[in-house]
């Protein structure tokens, strides 16, 4: 196999990445979230613990193959090692190539915090011990915590947005 057919399947494999952790960000932040505000608390927090563990999975999977296919890809083009030079970036490909990866950065920073920081913090049990004060101490912080979480959600959906903006872009 020559190397345009490797990179044509490594882009390949690295916009199915893209279009998956768009589409469960955008899916979870314009149709999950505000479901979620229209439904009693109780069932919300079933309903966002089933549909969101489906999602960080989705994310996760997604970001793995972007960060695979896209090293690849510029090891083949041979622009890997160049891609951490100043020079790399006074052409229009090397920028949009930066604002991509900056994204993908920022992508993976927002998706570990909400699965190892936020998920944790909201899936906690409370002991039968618990008294009211625990609760209500116990429900101002998930409540912190949930409008953090919206506002890193509405944060990557931009993120989505630029990414694949820079994606559709970097060939013009």
């Amino acid at each position: 196999m020559g190397l345009e057919d490797q990179l044509r399947i490594l882009r390949l494999f690295h916009i199915l990445g893209a279009v998956t952790v768009a589409g469960a960000v955008m899916f979870n932040g314009l149709v999950i979230l505000p479901a979620l505000r229209r439904i009693p608390p109780a069932q919300a927090t079933v309903v966002a613990q089933r549909v969101g563990t489906g999602l960080m999975y989705l994310g996760w999977a997604g970001l793995i193959v972007q960060g695979i296919t896209g090293i690849a890809r510029m090891e083949r083009m041979g622009i890997l090692r160049p891609f951490f030079t100043f020079e790399m970036f006074d052409t229009a490909y090397g920028r949009w190539l930066g604002l991509m990866v900056l994204a993908w950065l920022l992508w993976l920073v927002a998706a570990a915090i909400q699965t190892f920081w936020f998920r944790p913090l909201l899936l906690r049990r409370m002991p039968y011990t618990t008294t009211l004060r625990d609760l209500e101490r116990r429900r101002a912080t998930l409540e912190r915590i949930s409008t953090w979480q919206e506002r890193l959600s509405y944060a990557t959906i931009v993120l989505a947005l630029l990414a694949l903006l820079a994606g559709g872009l970097i060939h013009a």
